[in-house]
C-alpha cells in the first residue's frame, strides 16, 4: 500500500519491482492536506462555507495539489 506523496510520486519505479499495490487515498489526503478524516469532520463545512477549500478532499480527488 503507498500511504504517503513520495511514494504515489515515485509508483512508476515502485511498479518495476513490485507485483501488485494500491494507493492508500486517505492516508495521502490526510498527510497532503495536514488533518485527519475524524478532525476534519469537525470544521469541513465551515470550510467550504466559507470559500476556503471548494470540495471535501475526503470525497474527490485533488488533481492539482494531492493528486
Amino acid at each position: 500500500m503507498i500511504e504517503v506523496p513520495r511514494g504515489a510520486l515515485c509508483a512508476d519505479q515502485i511498479a518495476k519491482d513490485a507485483q501488485f499495490f494500491s494507493f492508500g487515498t486517505n492516508d495521502l489526503t490526510q498527510m497532503g492536506c495536514g488533518f485527519s478524516r475524524d478532525d476534519a469532520a469537525k470544521f469541513i463545512k465551515h470550510y467550504m462555507d466559507n470559500g476556503v477549500i471548494e470540495k471535501d478532499p475526503f470525497q474527490v480527488i485533488d488533481r492539482d495539489g494531492i493528486g
